[in-house]
């Protein structure tokens, strides 16, 4: 059920950002370091898995796009997330 959950708001956050012309995808791997950390505490349940993403997904991606200045209507794949005491998103560019 946690797996479920996890896959579900993972894809309403990457759906959300092609709603506003940016295509977002996510390496396998990079998914798996996601998922092992959204995954390791269910004491709170999806409210957990959701604080979770904030800090591993949404927090560190916002400030990718800031950074590296991400133009609308391009896709982009999360290569790696980095963690430790600020969670770093890797993006490489692919073509739309």
């Amino acid at each position: 059920m946690a797996q479920q959950i996890f896959e579900q708001m993972v894809g309403n956050i990457l759906s959300g950002l092609e709603k506003q012309s940016l295509t977002i995808s996510i390496s396998p791997q990079a998914k798996e370091t996601l998922k092992q950390h959204c995954l390791a505490d269910l004491s709170n349940g999806g409210r957990g898995i959701r604080n979770q993403l904030e800090s591993y997904l949404i927090n560190p991606l916002s400030r990718a796009v800031f950074d590296q200045d991400l133009q609308p209507n391009s896709a982009y794949q999360i290569v790696e997330i980095a963690t430790g005491e600020t969670t770093q998103i890797t993006l490489a560019a692919m073509s739309n």
